[in-house]
């Protein structure tokens, strides 16, 4: 956990929200729901109960504290069988 910390670019901090995106990927399913666990200048983290995949973009549809929507997934991770916790970070190229 340590090794994770110090890897940041930017320290993050506790950002419980519910929030709103979608995806290329998930053009058919609309509007989906994630809930935020962290956040800073470059990333988040969520948990969310659709499997994002590894370098698939998307866009958040609320107000985030950071001046980015797009962000795309560096890792995921099976939270329980229901639930993935998921790391992205913010695109800034509108891509």
């Amino acid at each position: 956990m340590h090794e994770d910390i110090e890897r940041r670019r930017h320290p993050r901090s506790a950002y419980i929200r519910t929030l709103e995106y979608s995806g290329s990927l998930r053009a058919l399913a609309g509007v989906l729901l994630c809930m935020s666990v962290d956040l800073s200048d470059s990333g988040i983290c969520v948990y969310a109960s659709d499997p994002l995949h590894e370098g698939e973009s998307i866009e958040f549809k609320d107000a985030l504290r950071v001046p980015y929507k797009k962000a795309c997934v560096r890792w995921v991770k099976r939270y329980s069988k229901d639930f993935y916790r998921v790391g992205l970070t913010f695109r800034s190229d509108g891509a």
